[in-house]
């Protein structure tokens, strides 16, 4: 019987939904293109917003990563 592979993305320990993030970045996206300057500091204060809690530096890095 073959070990269970590890690593990558497991949806049961997410934050947020693969969905959740692109729809998250989709309107980041139009704030820039609406001519705003966005910074990791503002995209992680809206996760934190959405979420009611905090996260690290390293979780917005990551999420840039995937998409």
């Amino acid at each position: 019987m073959p070990l269970k592979q590890r690593g990558g993305r497991r949806e049961e320990r997410s934050l947020m939904t693969l969905e959740e993030e692109r729809q998250l970045l989709s309107e980041a996206e139009q704030d820039a293109l609406n001519g705003k300057i966005l910074i990791c500091k503002h995209i992680k204060t809206r996760i934190e917003e959405k979420l009611g809690r905090k996260v690290s530096d390293d979780y917005v890095w990551d999420l840039f990563r995937r998409h």
